[in-house]
C-alpha cells in the first residue's frame, strides 16, 4: 500500500491513543486524507487497526473500521450516533418579595385598588348563622381577601403590602376588576381606608401548607 506524509502521521497518532480510539482531530484527517475510493476497512489498516476495532471521535464510537462505506477525499464527518448531551438550562429561580415572614416567591403582581371590610359591614346581621362568613365559607377575618375571581382566582395567596400575607376566599359585589378588600376583624381596619398598591400573587406552595 501506497505509504503517504498523512499515512504517516496516522500510524504516530494511533500509536498515542490509548484503547483504539481515534481523536476528532485524527477523525478529520482520515477523512480528508483517505485515497479516493478508500474504504473505513483500508482506513483502519492505515493506523494498524482490526475489523473489529471502532472508530470513535471525541471517545465515542462512530462506526466500525469493518464497514463498507466509502470515503470520499474531502468528505464530511459522519453524523455523531452519540451526540454531546447539552445540560438543559438552568431553571431560574422566582423572583422573591421581602415580607415580614422573610423572602416570599412570586409569580407576578398586580396594581390594585385594595379597601377593606369587616364582618359588621359584610351585608348580614349580627344574628345570622351566616354573620361573617365568605363566600367560600370561611370566616372574615385579618388574612383574607375578597377579589374578582376572574382577575385574581380564589384560594390564590397574596402579599399584601402593610397588610400582609391573605388568601383570596371572598367575593363582592362592589369587588370588579383590579380591585380587592381586605378582611379585618370588627372594631379593626378604619387605619386602613382605601389605596393603591402592588400585590404579590404568591408562588403556589410558598405559604399555606
Amino acid at each position: 500500500m501506497r505509504t503517504t506524509v498523512v499515512d504517516a502521521a496516522l500510524r504516530v497518532a494511533a500509536s498515542a491513543l490509548a484503547a483504539w480510539t481515534i481523536a476528532a482531530v485524527t477523525w478529520a484527517a482520515l477523512v480528508a486524507g483517505v485515497p479516493r475510493g478508500g474504504t473505513t476497512v483500508e482506513v483502519g489498516r492505515a493506523v494498524a487497526l482490526s475489523r473489529s476495532e471502532p472508530l470513535a471521535r471525541g471517545g465515542r464510537p462512530v462506526g466500525a473500521v469493518g464497514s463498507d462505506a466509502v470515503l470520499r477525499v474531502g468528505a464530511a464527518l459522519p453524523p455523531d450516533p452519540f451526540p454531546a448531551q447539552v445540560a438543559a438550562p438552568a431553571e431560574t429561580p422566582p423572583a422573591t418579595v421581602d415580607t415580614p415572614l422573610g423572602p416570599l416567591a412570586y409569580a407576578s403582581t398586580l396594581d390594585v385598588l385594595a379597601t377593606y371590610y369587616t364582618p359588621a359591614n359584610g351585608g348580614k346581621l349580627p344574628d345570622s348563622r351566616w354573620y361573617g362568613i365568605t363566600a367560600t365559607g370561611a370566616r372574615a377575618t385579618r388574612g383574607i381577601v375578597a377579589v374578582d375571581p376572574r382577575v385574581i382566582p380564589m384560594y390564590s395567596w397574596l402579599y399584601v403590602p402593610g397588610y400582609g400575607v391573605a388568601q383570596a376566599r371572598d367575593v363582592g359585589s362592589a369587588i370588579i376588576g383590579d380591585h380587592i378588600d381586605v378582611a379585618f376583624d370588627d372594631g379593626d381596619g378604619a387605619w386602613w381606608g382605601r389605596r393603591y398598591l402592588t400585590v404579590y400573587l404568591l408562588v403556589p406552595g410558598t405559604v399555606g401548607r
